[in-house]
């Protein structure tokens, strides 16, 4: 679902009220940015000095995504990006709508954050391919199939 595209539902299913709706459909994957910003930014440290003021961070410049994408065409379900900026990077998430909604970007971002420290850890001394655990090489998919969250979530408020 991550690496699909958004894209508007088949005619024959865009009636009674749908027309506008949208469904995923399988891509090539999770497209992953990478940009050079050291020249276009502030330095991680003249950021954090500044508390990280939003007017410096340009949505054209962090964000992989355009900021009018219409339902008049397909679009990433799930994009990441990774800036280079002096002493530091930014990384960006833009996930659809149609994806997840706050809570549900919060937890995917936690779950990524989580097995990105369990990666780093295991990786901390020399590793071969051969010596990767199943967490640090991303083949273990267990962290996101059992999502827990201490919100309160029920299936019904949700209606598709």
């Amino acid at each position: 679902m991550l690496g699909g595209i958004v894209v508007p539902l088949p005619l024959n299913d865009a009636k009674n009220g749908k027309e506008d709706w949208r469904t995923i459909v399988p891509d090539k994957g999770i497209e992953l940015v990478l940009r050079d910003l050291r020249t276009k930014l502030l330095s991680f440290n003249e950021l954090e000095a500044a508390e990280f003021p939003a007017l410096q961070l340009p949505y054209d410049l962090l964000t992989p995504v355009p900021p009018d994408i219409g339902n008049d065409r397909p679009y990433a379900a799930f994009k990441v990006q990774f800036g280079v900026i002096e002493g530091g990077t930014i990384i960006t998430i833009a996930i659809s709508h149609s994806v997840g909604d706050g809570s549900g970007t919060n937890e995917l971002t936690r779950v990524l954050a989580e097995e990105t420290r369990r990666s780093q850890a295991s990786s901390s001394s020399a590793v071969t391919s051969g010596d990767l655990s199943e967490a640090a090489s991303m083949v273990d998919r267990s962290a996101l199939r059992n999502l827990k969250s201490n919100g309160p979530f029920n299936i019904k408020d949700h209606p598709a």
